[in-house]
């Protein structure tokens, strides 16, 4: 196999297809490489760089833009850098002042992005993400756990969705399957929820424009904030509801509900179901909330 070694500055270098590694270090330099046989280990500093497919990667960019093929496993350090990826088995990332886009799908990605948006245009299994004033936006996840402050997340779908901690951070999400997580000064809005919710919120926005008929439960434990559920109408559920200072807003259908707190007091204590005479089983819906608005549609 023919293995590349090169270092050069203020010069391009061009590599046609090789069936070994390339090892690259330019500065202020641009190098062009077709598809790399075995691995690359690349690192360029004011400079461009256009790779095709590898086996595995470890890159490290400063102030620089790179183009790459498919690979196995991709180690991604970038400051002050644009990078467009074609794809990757795994994606770890450390990037920095960076906008990172892959066109087609990752098996895993993991990492942080700092400054800099992240974008993954195809089908993601796994991702374990921390982002800091960051936007993160993809097409579908299995599974994304989340840590974000200042950000904003944008997805299609997510089928596993936990936000570890999320601090004044915006969400807009059409299809989500179950969502846990804690959220601090932030909006989530999601259009079809599937499965369950376990949340805890402070001081934010929680909206879901539907949950589907045969959701598994619904937790919300929420402080100073407004928070929207709507049903589908053909669903039923055990209402259990714990309520101060708040405005709350029930639904038509509620059976045998009883406000178990007295009268005026600031604490309301409302159990009841929803669609009490369908067959089917309820589903519990559990919601604490401490001044804010909360309905239930």
């Amino acid at each position: 196999k023919l293995n590349v070694d090169v270092s050069n500055n203020y010069a391009n270098v061009f590599v046609q297809e090789i069936d070994g590694n390339l090892d690259a270090t330019l500065f202020r330099g641009n190098v062009t490489a077709q598809n790399v046989g075995g691995n690359l280990d690349l690192t360029v500093k004011y400079g461009n760089a256009a790779v095709g497919d590898y086996k595995e990667a470890t890159v490290t960019l400063f102030r620089s833009e790179l183009a790459l093929g498919n690979g196995h496993e991709l180690n991604l350090k970038a400051n002050y850098s644009e990078v467009q990826l074609q794809g990757a088995t795994v994606l770890n990332v450390d990037a920095f002042r960076t906008n990172v886009t892959a066109s087609s799908g990752l098996n895993e990605v993991e990492g942080s992005v700092k400054y800099g948006d992240l974008t993954i245009e195809g089908h993601v299994k796994k991702a374990e993400l921390s982002l800091f004033r960051s936007n993160l936006r993809g097409k579908t996840f299995d599974k994304l756990d989340l840590s974000a402050s200042y950000s904003s997340i944008v997805a299609n779908q997510v089928n596993n969705l936990t936000l570890e901690e999320a601090f004044r951070t915006d969400g807009d999400i059409k299809e989500v399957g179950s969502l846990n997580g804690n959220l601090k000064y932030s909006n989530l809005d999601i259009s079809l929820l599937s499965n369950k919710v376990d949340v805890t919120t402070f001081r934010g926005e929680l909206a879901i424009d539907l949950i589907q008929a045969d959701f598994l439960s619904i937790q919300v434990n929420s402080k100073y904030t407004n928070v929207d559920l709507r049903f589908s109408p053909e669903s039923k559920y055990d209402l259990n509801a714990t309520t101060t200072y708040t405005e709350f807003n029930l639904p038509d259908g509620i059976s045998d509900l009883k406000n178990e707190n007295q009268a005026g007091a600031p604490v309301n204590h409302f159990v009841g179901t929803f669609n009490k005479r369908s067959a089917k089983k309820a589903s519990p819906v559990n919601v604490e909330a401490f001044q804010g608005i909360l309905k239930l549609d």
